[in-house]
């Protein structure tokens, strides 16, 4: 048996899905567990009347290294996003992400943080909070294809010029 060509299953996207017109609209294709969407509805009740924001602004492996372009946005970059007003943030960190939490608090950030939740180890957990946001901001991590999977639109912390997924010449991805 010949091998006339080998390509990585990730990469098939990249060939069968180049252009917008490739993709339907649609709202998501997973449906998480509806009862822990009721629990995670419970918990962000206190702000249904503000935008629900979930960021994650790098992995949790990301957390240990020092800031740079390649990992995702320093703590410095997000402290605008989350001193806004009128929004209730949430953080869907992976990992202890305590401390850096913390220090964006510090600053004046109106960030939600709960510890009892980790999305590293509780992926329908995760699911079904994404599903109870607004809208979530992530760095190139499992939660942004989470937002995607559930219908929720997610803004994209990746790097546009390595990332075929973003489609080159669009400000918007159709799979985010």
């Amino acid at each position: 048996m010949s091998i006339d060509f080998q390509l990585d299953s990730g990469d098939l996207p990249r060939f069968f899905c180049a252009e917008r017109d490739a993709f339907t609209d649609r709202a998501g294709f997973l449906i998480p567990d509806a009862q822990r969407r009721r629990d995670w509805a419970d918990r962000l009740r206190p702000w249904q009347a503000t935008p629900r924001v979930g960021i994650a602004w790098c992995g949790h492996e990301d957390l240990k290294r020092a800031p740079d372009a390649k990992h995702g946005p320093t703590l410095e970059d997000v402290l605008p996003l989350v001193r806004g007003e009128g929004a209730c943030f949430v953080s869907l960190q992976p990992g202890d992400s305590t401390p850096a939490v913390e220090a964006l608090q510090a600053c004046g950030a109106d960030l939600q943080d709960w510890i009892d939740y980790d999305p590293t180890h509780d992926l329908d957990g995760l699911a079904a909070l994404v599903a109870e946001l607004d809208l979530v901001i992530s760095a190139d991590i499992t939660i942004a294809v989470v937002s995607a999977m559930v219908g929720t639109e997610c803004w994209y912390l990746g790097d546009a010029a390595t990332d075929w997924c973003l489609l080159s010449d669009q400000d918007t991805s159709p799979w985010f």
